[in-house]
């Protein structure tokens, strides 16, 4: 064990371990929260499937971390809908760390359906004339810890501007 992180003389083990286990949660939970005060913007978009129900496509989004922890995003389940119509469900099914005041890209698919495209064009549309789009996001994300996988339901919602 490095001299940092080696208990005091005569401090049993156990106790030492159990004292550090808060302290690393504490980064732990730090670090799935500073995800939420990243800033994304998109890096790039490519066809990977189509079937006879829709297509399937890969957006890699470009994120930016203004904070003073790596955010960690473990993997997520999610609905897409702009205007209050579902345009698209997706997965993020890697894990991704974006350093602290730094930035990192992560990989998405998104499922569309051939059905949702008619709506679509409404939402689009509307988005454009206005530069402006309310879109909002809910699924469920997985953290992964020492002990198991937590999974917990999320919803965020934004104005995303199109200038």
């Amino acid at each position: 064990m490095p001299p940092a992180l080696a208990p005091p003389h005569n401090f049993p083990m156990r106790k030492f371990l159990v004292a550090l286990i808060p302290l690393l949660s504490c980064t732990w939970i730090a670090q799935r929260k500073a995800l939420a005060n990243c800033d994304f913007s998109l890096h790039a978009v490519k066809l990977v499937n189509a079937d006879f129900s829709g297509f399937e496509l890969e957006v890699r989004l470009k994120a930016h971390n203004p904070n003073d922890v790596d955010a960690v995003l473990d993997r997520l389940d999610y609905t897409l809908f702009m205007e209050g119509v579902e345009v698209a469900q997706g997965v993020v099914s890697e894990k991704h760390t974006i350093p602290k005041h730094g930035e990192g890209i992560i990989t998405t698919r998104l499922k569309i359906k051939y059905s949702t495209i008619p709506k679509m064009s409404d939402v689009v549309m509307t988005a454009v004339t206005k530069k402006k789009s309310k879109v909002r996001m809910t699924g469920t994300v997985h953290f992964d810890t020492p002990i198991g996988t937590l999974s917990h339901d999320v919803e965020v919602e934004r104005t995303l501007n199109l200038d």
